[in-house]
Formats: C-alpha cells, sequence, structure tokens
C-alpha cells in the first residue's frame, strides 16, 4: 500500500490580491490536496457503511445507498450557501 505522503498532490499556487477585501494576496504558496479512497468515504470516516459496499442489495443501483443512516454525514456543503456540493474521492486507474 502506498503510503499517504505518496498520494498528497502538492501544487505551487501564486497569489493575487483580493480586489473585493482591498488586500494582497500575500505570498505564493504551495497547497497540498488528499483525496479519500471510496473505502475511507464509506468505511472509516463518515460512519462505518462497508456492508453495502462490499455486499450491495439486490436492486441497489449506486454505490451508496439513500436510505444508508450514514450518507448525511458525507454530504458537503459550500457553508455561505447551505447547498449541497459534489465531492471528489481517489480511484485507481485502470
Amino acid at each position: 500500500m502506498e503510503s499517504s505522503k505518496t498520494l498528497r498532490l502538492a501544487r505551487g499556487l501564486v497569489s493575487f490580491a483580493v480586489v473585493w477585501y482591498g488586500t494582497s494576496g500575500g505570498g505564493d504558496t504551495k497547497d497540498t490536496v488528499f483525496l479519500l479512497s471510496p473505502e475511507e468515504a464509506v468505511c472509516k470516516y463518515f460512519g462505518n457503511s462497508s456492508d453495502l459496499l462490499i455486499h450491495p442489495k439486490k436492486n441497489q443501483r449506486y454505490r451508496f445507498e439513500r436510505k444508508d443512516p450514514n450518507t448525511p454525514k458525507r454530504v458537503a456543503y459550500l457553508s455561505w450557501k447551505k447547498e449541497q456540493v459534489w465531492w471528489w474521492i481517489r480511484i485507481k486507474e485502470e
């Protein structure tokens, strides 16, 4: 298994002035992003729904069952709009 350090994406970002606030963007940054695997999202960090992931129900169309009690824990919101948004997970390319 890969170490978590090799799974992080690091990118250099140029900071620009923030015109809305009349401030400089500050110094350039090197940001790191880490994406969870489906197993981490479904079985580890947001409640354990491993049974539905590993043994889907006969008519289960989606990887995440709508009636799963842990589904609300996996919803991402834009805090200023209180609106649901998609988030990314890490999958291995075949």
